[in-house]
């Protein structure tokens, strides 16, 4: 069990900067060509809208404590993502807050996926919601596919119906299975009871969509439960990482569970999903840093050994960045 990360170097000798991480994903499993070449103790991480210019981080889990080892910048080189955005219905001055003069971009990441095909996907969690003039829409969520270079080469919206939903707690986890690709929702939208998780198919280009049961609140000090991340573990299963919005002895609500989607057609549109609990991860976070519980766990991730991983958004800076080996060899044989 890995507890404190801790920056590895650049070429210059200075540290990778690697605050606010909010999404975690390994190789796919089981591993695949697109792996080749890649340590089976490396993950991927990304951070949220606290820094600019989007990068993959990878971190290396072989050694304790775990090492953020490089930095892999998102360029959109060929004005994919600007493209999509001036068509996407957003003002002009936010496409400028998304897209830099020297064609790096500025997600709201809060996902990561690496993909069967090479190269990730990313979930970028709009800004705004529908109804509220306090909170205009100013960008909506999206699918960002990059190559093997971190080349945009696909950004991917939900369908209108979807986006006249829009809640300002979006696109969170999001990871792949085969032709599809598996993302979560933090909180519900408008009126629904529960979070959707969507499935875009990418051979169809179609979305369709489940609700997942999320936990009610537990904390003595009410708040609210969301979804932080999911992770793909084959045969149509998938993990659901469930956090409160409370830290200390205020949290309640740090677990995961697991999931099945038996049929991705539309015919299930709107099919609420059963779970299965995995484990509680309040405690070893508890263990991990005398006592203390931060609110935002926000990654999870399955190294090429099996290994499962969570990590926690450390705010900016203002908590420690804990990576903790939750199940040893999960998905070993």
């Amino acid at each position: 069990m890995t507890e404190t990360l801790v920056p590895g170097l650049r070429s210059d000798g200075t540290p990778i900067p690697y605050h606010s991480l909010s999404g975690l994903s390994g190789c796919p499993i089981p591993r695949d060509a697109s792996c080749e070449g890649i340590d089976p103790s490396t993950l991927f991480a990304v951070r949220d809208a606290a820094a600019n210019s989007t990068r993959i981080l990878t971190i290396d889990t072989s050694t304790k404590p775990a090492v953020v080892n490089g930095e892999i910048i998102i360029f959109d080189r060929n004005d994919v993502f600007l493209n999509a955005l001036m068509t996407s219905g957003i003002n002009d001055s936010y496409v400028n807050e998304l897209v830099n003069a020297d064609k790096t971009i500025n997600l709201d990441a809060e996902g990561v996926a690496r993909s069967s095909r090479g190269g990730f996907w990313i979930a970028h969690e709009g800004r705004g919601e529908v109804g509220n003039p306090d909170r205009p829409i100013e960008s909506l969520n999206m699918l960002v596919k990059v190559d093997q270079a971190a080349v945009v080469e696909k950004v991917v919206f939900l369908p209108d119906e979807a986006n006249a939903l829009q809640d300002r707690r979006g696109f969170e986890g999001v990871t792949e299975d085969g032709d599809m690709v598996f993302v979560v929702t933090q909180r519900s939208w408008q009126d629904e009871e529960y979070p959707r998780v969507w499935l875009y198919n990418t051979t169809s280009e179609v979305w369709t969509y489940r609700f997942y049961p999320v936990d009610a609140p537990e904390s003595f000090d009410g708040g609210w439960v969301g979804l932080a991340d999911t992770t793909h573990i084959g045969g149509g299963e998938f993990l659901v990482l469930e956090r409160d919005s409370k830290k200390n002895n205020e949290a309640a609500v740090k677990r995961i569970y697991k999931t099945k989607i038996d049929n991705y057609g539309t015919s299930r549109n709107g099919t609420v999903l059963t779970k299965e609990f995995v484990i509680d991860v309040l405690p070893l976070f508890a263990q991990a840093d005398d006592g203390k519980v931060v609110e935002n766990i926000e990654g999870m991730g399955i190294d090429g050994f099996g290994n499962l991983w969570v990590i926690n958004d450390d705010g900016g800076g203002d908590h420690p960045t804990i990576m903790l080996n939750v199940i040893q060899g999960y998905l070993s044989d």
